[in-house]
């Protein structure tokens, strides 16, 4: 986002978020709330501000109250394995790819107070529940989707205003 000219006003505050890790903030007691219009810090490209409602995207800095950091990584998901269906008796039903989906942590910061003000975890889809085995030696996609950028907007839009 830096370095566009839609979001030159705002280089200042992403440069002073975007250089810290959401877990440097202290927690807020409380509720989760969304305080004033919303800047992306880290995880998610331009194209996120078309998913949320105009009314969260700023226009100038002074709009900005909370800062959202997104970090997203692969999770896998501990009950779910694909296993051998074929073979001797010996190596049946051995567990051969583990089963992967994309989670989201989301974190939102209050720039009055620096305190994180909202935080959850969202998971995209989990991978098909059959995998055909290897084809050409190639492992088969055990990996879900990842989280969509609505998702995120509809929780964002979810939380009380402040």
């Amino acid at each position: 986002v830096v370095g566009s000219n839609r979001w030159a006003p705002f280089e200042a505050l992403l440069h002073k978020y975007s250089n810290r890790r959401w877990k440097s903030f202290p927690s807020a007691p409380g509720q989760a709330y969304l305080h004033g219009k919303l800047l992306v810090a880290s995880g998610l490209q331009e194209q996120f501000y078309k998913t949320l409602d105009t009314s969260l995207v700023p226009t100038k800095p002074e709009e900005v109250g909370s800062i959202l950091y997104v970090d997203c990584h692969q999770e896998k998901i501990e009950d779910q394995a694909y296993f051998r269906n074929g073979g001797d008796d010996k190596h049946r039903g051995a567990p051969i790819f583990q089963a992967f989906r994309q989670a989201c942590e989301c974190v939102l910061i209050d720039t009055r107070s620096d305190t994180q003000i909202a935080r959850t975890t969202l998971y995209g889809p989990d991978p098909p529940a059959m995998v055909s085995g290897r084809q050409g030696g190639e492992t088969p996609d055990t990996t879900g989707g990842r989280v969509d950028d609505g998702a995120v907007a509809t929780y964002l839009e979810g939380l009380p205003r402040q």
